[in-house]
């Protein structure tokens, strides 16, 4: 069996090559043994929008963010779907991309909130953890609905190491959010670690989703928390 790299590659070298069904059918097929590999669903997603299957694409991006609010890509793509369907969540989605760290269109505008969970993002990155959540928690009072701005909020806390405080946010927003997989990996890693097999919780970046760097880690952390 190809390694998951060597898929990535086959998949990345049919999309540029516009071989898009091809690359849709082979997504398929690795979903169909690893259904939770996010960027895989990605690039299926991808493949959709790229033969005007604009529903179903829209649906992927819309699932992907909801699992992985970080998932910068997944936003852009939701956006570009949103724009050509004029969709009425534009603006939020538009909100979240800046947030992630990324561009505006000329003449974009977008709530306010987005703003202030950029600063809050990237005060974290800077180590400026009371700018920070004072920006997070002008975001969370603009915008208590945002997904986004509770994962920022967890991972500052635990950046400044407030171990109980992530377990009671884990908690809370776990049962706001039960599918964002965020939430449920911090549950696990609190699990985990108040049996001493793991010593921290990650928070070493304040701009990237892990979960799209290892897609499987958090099934592998949860059937591992459950066995």
């Amino acid at each position: 069996m190809l390694s998951r790299r060597d898929y990535l590659q086959i998949l990345d070298a049919a999309n540029q090559t516009d071989s898009y069904r091809f690359s849709r059918q082979a997504a398929l097929l690795w979903l169909g043994t690893f259904p939770g590999d996010l960027w895989v669903n990605f690039c299926l997603g991808d493949a959709q929008f790229s033969e005007g299957r604009v529903a179903q694409a829209t649906a992927i991006f819309e699932k992907l963010s909801v699992l992985d609010p970080e998932f910068l890509e997944a936003r852009q793509a939701l956006s570009v779907c949103y724009r050509k369907t004029q969709n009425e969540q534009l603006e939020n989605i538009e909100a979240c991309v800046y947030a992630l760290g990324g561009e505006l269109a000329a003449g974009q505008k977008i709530p306010e909130w987005g703003k202030h969970l950029r600063a809050a993002r990237q005060a974290m990155a800077k180590g400026d953890y009371e700018l920070a959540d004072r920006e997070v928690q002008s975001t969370i009072v603009l915008s208590p609905d945002m997904s986004l701005a509770a994962v920022t909020h967890i991972r500052l806390t635990a950046m400044e190491n407030q171990q109980e405080a992530v377990h009671q946010l884990a908690r809370v927003y776990h049962g706001r959010w039960p599918e964002c997989l965020q939430f449920s990996l911090y549950l696990a890693m609190v699990a985990w670690r108040s049996v001493g097999f793991i010593p921290s919780l990650p928070a070493k970046s304040a701009t990237v989703s892990p979960l799209t760097i290892h897609p499987f880690s958090i099934s592998l952390l949860l059937s591992r928390l459950h066995s």
